[in-house]
């Protein structure tokens, strides 16, 4: 299944937990037309979190997506074989197979 990735933290909603609305609506759009979207985030990580703290923090963005894009998403760690692209705050895009970037996100080198 191919789906549009996107970052929970600083991307979807800011460091105090509000929605980030240009990326509020641009899921809403995606959703609108169909398309599923995931939301790829560390607190998902079992390299950082124990299977706990995993699970409370999945209810938590789940619950969150409920009340700021009327439905919940899929939440998980990482990126796989079937995403087509994610939106991230950190990210560093490079075009494939050369390593040349072709934007960047809050990180500047």
């Amino acid at each position: 299944m191919r789906y549009m990735g996107v970052d929970f933290d600083h991307t979807l909603c800011d460091g105090a937990g509000q929605p980030i609305g240009p990326m509020v609506n641009r899921i809403k759009s995606w959703r609108a037309a169909e398309i599923e979207v995931r939301i790829i985030t560390a607190r998902m990580s079992p390299l950082d979190y124990s299977e706990a703290i995993i699970s409370v923090n999945e209810r938590v963005i789940r619950r969150w997506c409920l009340e700021h894009l009327g439905e919940e998403l899929p939440v998980q760690w990482g990126k796989s074989s079937g995403m087509i692209c994610l939106w991230d705050d950190k990210v560093i895009c490079v075009e494939p197979d050369t390593g040349r970037i072709i934007s960047s996100g809050s990180y500047t080198s």
